[in-house]
């Protein structure tokens, strides 16, 4: 009886300690315009308290995210992706990208270019 409940206590444990931070604000989902004619999704969490530095997360394989008011489309499982709450929790202010709004497909061979960096430089602002 008591390894029984020693079992569930830890699953109860490990449950609350991978559930998202309460002591960071909720994420919300911004779109801003990059280059023309193209958008930026990503999420943005800032911590409670002070920041002491920003993240810019980026989920690998074809990083498209599909962001939308409902939450993310592809990708929560990505190491970075369900640990974003974590990064706020420590005091980063966090900006989860997604693909641009020109590249549906994901952002393969997009990652070194030009283009990328300016999307990014807006996030960045």
């Amino acid at each position: 009886m008591k390894s029984g409940r020693f079992i569930w206590i830890t699953v109860v444990l490990l449950v609350v300690s991978n559930a998202p931070c309460v002591n960071a604000s909720e994420e919300k989902l911004i779109i801003i315009p990059t280059r023309p004619k193209v958008t930026q999704p990503f999420l943005l969490i800032r911590p409670t308290d002070m920041p002491v530095a920003s993240v810019i997360l980026f989920a690998g394989d074809h990083g498209r995210l599909a962001l939308s008011p409902q939450g993310i489309g592809w990708g929560s499982s990505n190491f970075l992706v369900r640990n974003r709450y974590r990064f706020a929790r420590e005091g980063f202010w966090v900006a989860l990208v997604d693909a641009p709004s020109d590249l549906p497909q994901g952002l393969w061979n997009f990652r070194t270019t030009v283009a990328h960096a300016e999307d990014i430089k807006h996030v960045i602002a």
